[in-house]
């Protein structure tokens, strides 16, 4: 019945894409960041074209940002396996806007799905702005995933870190840490006798942006079944992320 309903949604953003070499882990199925790279190409392909991006003329200097994302993984595809992503705005109002992905096998079957919370920046003064008034003629689908509606606390002392820092290479075309590479970032740091090759849910939130050259504290805590991670920026002092995931 899901898979029925999300099939008839207007306004919706459909793509295929191939496991890759480069997407596949030790365990020789897909990692979670490059699952999480794909979704992100979607998204920005939907965004081109409604008249979304940063590219187009009518978002007027702005971009998007995310705040945070929600992602459940049920199954890994492997090398050569194809997948079809579906990716729609949810809801949209004065300062938010929500958007789900749900990820299929070849067979159909859902091996994964995210809803996540954005605002718009203005690119020259790095500050939040209202949403485009023509975002609000998106037809927008009657079924979706629902709201972010979580919070991520890190009150504990960290029982280990590790240290990145922002490369060219790591930037998007807001010329900030790409979110996705900051994903990767955060996952690759939980030590390795706490890591689960198959976590299920990953959740994110974003509080601050990172430049080229910034150096990223990375640390980790267990908490029961679920690992703790806060990215914190050397050179603002600034949390640029809190993360979850079990």
């Amino acid at each position: 019945m899901f898979t029925n309903q999300l099939s008839r949604m207007e306004g919706k953003h459909i793509a295929s894409y191939l496991v890759r070499a480069h997407d596949v882990s030790e365990n020789r199925k897909i990692h979670p960041p490059a699952l999480l790279r794909i979704m992100q190409d979607a998204s920005l392909q939907h965004a081109l074209k409604l008249g979304a991006s940063v590219w187009d003329k009518q978002m007027k200097g702005h971009s998007w940002v995310l705040i945070k994302k929600e992602v459940k993984l049920y199954t890994y595809p492997s090398l050569n396996d194809k997948i079809r992503v579906e990716t729609y705005p949810s809801h949209f109002d004065k300062y938010f806007a929500f958007r789900d992905w749900v990820v299929y096998d070849s067979g159909d079957n859902i091996i994964a799905s995210a809803k996540s919370q954005w605002t718009v920046i203005n690119i020259n003064t790095r500050k939040m702005a209202k949403l485009p008034e023509h975002l609000y003629s998106i037809a927008l689908p009657e079924i979706n995933l629902g709201k972010t509606n979580f919070k991520i606390v890190f009150n504990e002392n960290p029982s280990f870190s590790k240290t990145f820092i922002v490369h060219r290479f790591d930037l998007d075309w807001n010329s900030h840490l790409n979110n996705s590479k900051l994903i990767e970032y955060m996952i690759a740091s939980v030590p390795q006798n706490h890591f689960k090759e198959n976590f299920t849910n990953f959740r994110i939130q974003f509080k601050s942006e990172a430049l080229l050259g910034d150096a990223l504290d990375i640390e980790f805590y267990p908490k029961s079944d679920v690992v703790h991670l806060r990215a914190t920026n050397k050179r603002t002092e600034k949390i640029v992320a809190l993360a979850e995931l079990d």
